[in-house]
């Protein structure tokens, strides 16, 4: 095996999500990365943790697929009706 990405909902907490992957990752017997979203290199083996939604952010896959795209469904009907009104 050359590499292991472990991709994880951030939920509420994303440094507890993260702690909660590089202990698992450890436990696994894999080098642990310093940081989500960074590859450690070692023992010719590659580890990086990827945190749903991103970088600093809490949140699930979920947030991802339906909450943004709510959000710009919201701002164009905003947009829309002011449009119209106009």
């Amino acid at each position: 095996m050359r590499g292991l990405l472990v991709v994880i909902d951030a939920d509420e907490d994303s440094q507890k999500a993260f702690a909660a992957a590089c202990n698992a990752i450890a436990f696994a017997g894999f080098p642990v990365p310093d940081s989500a979203f960074i590859i450690k290199n070692e023992q010719n083996v590659r580890t990086s943790v990827y945190m749903i939604p991103g970088v600093n952010e809490c949140g699930t896959l979920e947030h991802l697929l339906c909450e943004r795209p709510l959000k710009r469904l919201l701002l164009a009907k905003s947009a829309w009706t002011n449009f119209l009104r106009a």
